[in-house]
């Protein structure tokens, strides 16, 4: 039970520290990508926007997502990465009853 307590924590920690920063200098993104976020940059803001999200609350520099993104495909990542964590925490539950 610790040691999983102790992985579980470590992995938020290394999430976070991945966390995506949000560019404040872009104001239209459509205009001045030089880099827009695809299918594989959405999956892995998905994975990591629950951390985000709450680093996001303390400062000013970090959003849930990518602004400068493709659009349906970034998004498509997004959501997959985001559904894909509550599907692992419950076959996680399930295993441990």
């Amino acid at each position: 039970m610790k040691k999983n307590v102790f992985l579980t924590v470590l992995m938020c920690c290394l999430m976070c520290s991945c966390a995506d920063g949000f560019d404040q200098n872009v104001v239209n993104t459509a205009l001045k990508c030089a880099d827009p976020g695809g299918f594989f940059w959405g999956f892995w803001n998905g994975w990591t926007a629950p951390f985000s999200f709450v680093a996001s609350l303390f400062t000013d520099n970090i959003s849930c997502y990518d602004a400068c993104n493709t659009g349906g495909w970034y998004w498509f990542g997004y959501l997959w990465g985001t559904g894909s964590i509550g599907f692992g925490l419950k076959a996680t539950v399930k295993r441990s009853r």
